[in-house]
């Protein structure tokens, strides 16, 4: 047993191997990669949540009920979040090409530079696309907020 555990072993792999240092090279390209993604838009992160991709617990109320089947919100790094001036309690529109999308918005401090969170799997991205290409984001204006929750009062 410790023949097969012993090339596994840390003190056995050199320190070097264990630094995530950025070496000369990748130091130089991180401005371009900053200047790619920029370019190409905000970055989807797409977790599957638990209680979204199974289609009994979609129906189970109990478990619709727990903290982990929350309504979607779009989480945002800090960057856009600050950059655009958003505050707490602000919908955001969201563009893809084509698709447009407009969900409640959060700060999501965890989340890389320029990325947003929105969960797959669920009824608010089912027209979200593809999780690659790139997003823009803006905030929702007052006036069609209000226009949104008159008709959503009407219709319920």
């Amino acid at each position: 047993a410790e023949a097969v555990r012993a090339p596994f072993e840390l003190s056995t792999v050199p320190a070097r191997r264990c630094d995530n240092t950025l070496d000369a090279a990748a130091a130089q390209a991180a401005p371009v990669v900053a200047r790619a993604v920029a370019a190409s838009g905000i970055e989807r992160v797409a977790p599957v949540r638990i209680y979204d991709a199974d289609a009994l617990a979609r129906r189970a109320p109990a478990l619709q009920k727990t903290r982990d089947a929350e309504p979607v919100q779009v989480g945002l790094c800090t960057s856009v979040w600050s950059g655009n001036g958003f505050v707490a309690g602000d919908r955001v529109r969201l563009r893809q090409g084509e698709r447009v999308l407009e969900l409640p918005a959060r700060l999501d401090a965890s989340l890389a530079e320029g990325c947003l969170c929105l969960p797959a799997a669920t009824v608010a991205s089912v027209a979200s696309g593809s999780a690659i290409e790139g997003w823009s984001v803006e905030r929702v204006p007052a006036a069609a907020r209000e226009t949104a929750a008159l008709a959503s009062e009407t219709v319920g």
